[in-house]
């Protein structure tokens, strides 16, 4: 169990984990842990490795050659020649940072490419339902992520007409003033790509129907700030099963629907 005080050691995160197995949360709790670690980095200081917890660690192979473990494999040559390695700790330490740099630029730019390929396959499903699960929340709308096409997107406040939406910063939700329009982390929607802006990297979603929701309903707290839309004469939202949900939007586009040209 993780107490008040936070996450201390790799113990904790481990009970985050695990807490939210196989729960509606798991994904997106999952996500933010990962984003939360700090990024490893080469360096000649022994600090050992963190994930593996070891006390002395050495980065000697992968997979894949990298820089620094031809480095580490040099230096053991040199030692098994009985030969002093030539680096000191100066340069080993210059070594480490530009490595640490140029592996953060590759996985940016990794990132990068899979999110343009994702933004040029979601070009052909305007229009079209899909199944997303909250994976942020913001005065200005809802973040979701696709079950089955990891695309993330934003649902506008503005597009949420049906109701005048607060953020709830305590709990993290975004609620309502009617009954049964609240929204947070985990909860799972039905939502149709709205629009998707290659320049600016932005993908849209609008708000179909909620089809599974742990979020605390209720009023927003007073003064808790953020919201647009306005009030409507629609009651609370429908829910549904999930796996008939993703049966539905499993590719199909909605009847009656065209996509524009």
């Amino acid at each position: 169990k993780v107490t008040d005080s936070g996450v201390r050691s790799r113990f904790d995160i481990k009970s985050v984990i695990k807490a939210v197995e196989d729960k509606p949360e798991e994904q997106c709790v999952n996500l933010a842990v990962l984003r939360s670690m700090q990024k490893a980095v080469y360096g000649p200081e022994e600090e050992g490795h963190y994930a593996l917890s070891f006390a002395h660690y050495c980065h000697f192979t992968s997979p894949i050659r990298r820089y620094p473990d031809l480095t580490v494999h040099r230096m053991f040559d040199d030692l098994q020649d009985n030969k002093r390695p030539p680096q000191d700790f100066a340069v080993l330490q210059s070594q480490g940072e530009h490595c640490s740099d140029r592996e953060r630029n590759a996985e940016s730019a990794e990132r990068e490419l899979i999110k343009l390929k994702l933004l040029n396959y979601m070009k052909d499903q305007v229009g079209e339902e899909l199944v997303a699960v909250v994976t942020g929340v913001e005065e200005y709308g809802l973040f979701v992520q696709g079950v089955k096409i990891p695309a993330e997107g934003l649902i506008s406040v503005r597009s949420m007409r049906d109701d005048h939406y607060k953020l709830d910063r305590d709990a993290r939700r975004l609620a309502g003033f009617r009954s049964g329009n609240a929204f947070g982390l985990g909860d799972t929607l039905v939502v149709t790509v709205s629009s998707v802006d290659m320049q600016r990297r932005e993908l849209n979603f609008s708000y179909v129907r909620t089809l599974q929701s742990h979020t605390p309903q209720g009023k927003p707290v007073e003064g808790s700030g953020g919201g647009g839309g306005r009030r409507g004469a629609r009651g609370p939202r429908k829910r549904g099963s999930i796996k008939q949900a993703a049966r539905r939007s499993g590719g199909k586009r909605k009847r009656g629907r065209r996509r524009r040209g």
